[in-house]
């Protein structure tokens, strides 16, 4: 898988290098499987993706979870995330699996996520 190192003869990948599938790996699981990746396009029918992983794609805010096996990966939209400007202190999140729309502000500094 993509830029490797060798350390006391186990070969690990470099988190934030790209795979052979064109994925930056942002996190592997105790089998060397990619637990969080990201990219332009979601892998298809390949193997070393963990069960239930996800994968974030880059051009579109799209998420997606391998509902497929560590074997053959099918990785399943499970929402998107979008930036509104409604103010300078909100975002606008969308569950697209769900049918919901959040806003994420800030009062007095505490955070807070609200259902619209």
């Amino acid at each position: 898988m993509g830029n490797t190192v060798n350390i006391k003869g186990e070969l690990l990948t470099l988190l934030g290098s790209k795979n052979t599938d064109g994925v930056i790996v942002v996190e592997l699981n105790e089998l060397n499987q990619v637990r969080r990746g990201e990219g332009a396009t979601a892998p298809s029918s390949k193997a070393g993706y963990a069960i239930g992983g996800s994968f974030v794609n880059t051009t579109n805010g799209a998420v997606y979870r391998n509902t497929g096996t560590a074997a053959s990966c099918t990785f399943t939209l499970i929402g998107t995330v979008t930036t509104s400007s409604v103010t300078g202190t909100m975002i606008g999140l969308v569950d697209t699996a769900n049918g919901k729309t959040y806003h994420l502000t800030t009062t007095n500094g505490v955070l807070e996520l609200v259902e619209v």
